[in-house]
């Protein structure tokens, strides 16, 4: 094969088996929960996310010297309890609503040997004419 030249393979954007494989599954995965009549473990954690955090905000102390609204009785000790329920919930759904970022190191690949650097500036020559054709400024 020819430097720099590329024949044959996949093309740009297409998947490798086992990305196709993990497809597969997660497709089977939601089919049989579909076929059973079952929901799946995110959106069990979602509804009881959404029904602690109710159930908080019912029991949230309020103010002093507030007057208590209708359906409402606070109770810190139960709203303390259902506010760390609905923040476990939510916990463990973030996982699977939102992607994770890992950490990377960056580094340079240029060694300082005592020498000259060689940077490389795209559009180089667009900045230098820009730049020569500015007018003077005194």
């Amino acid at each position: 094969m020819a430097i720099g030249k590329k024949y044959g393979g996949r093309k740009k954007g297409t998947p490798n088996k086992a990305t196709v494989e993990k497809a597969i599954i997660a497709e089977q995965v939601v089919a049989r929960a579909d076929m059973a009549g079952r929901k799946l473990a995110k959106e069990v954690l979602d509804e009881f996310m959404h029904l602690f955090a109710g159930m908080a905000a019912s029991h949230q102390p309020l103010p002093s010297g507030m007057p208590v609204p209708l359906g409402r009785t606070p109770n810190e000790a139960k709203f303390e309890k259902y506010a760390r329920l609905a923040v476990q919930c939510a916990k463990d759904l973030a996982s699977y609503q939102s992607p994770t970022f890992r950490a990377i190191a960056v580094t340079s690949d240029v060694v300082d040997k005592g020498g000259a650097v060689r940077f490389v500036v795209e559009n180089a020559p667009l900045i230098i004419d820009a730049v020569a054709n500015e007018p003077a400024s005194a």
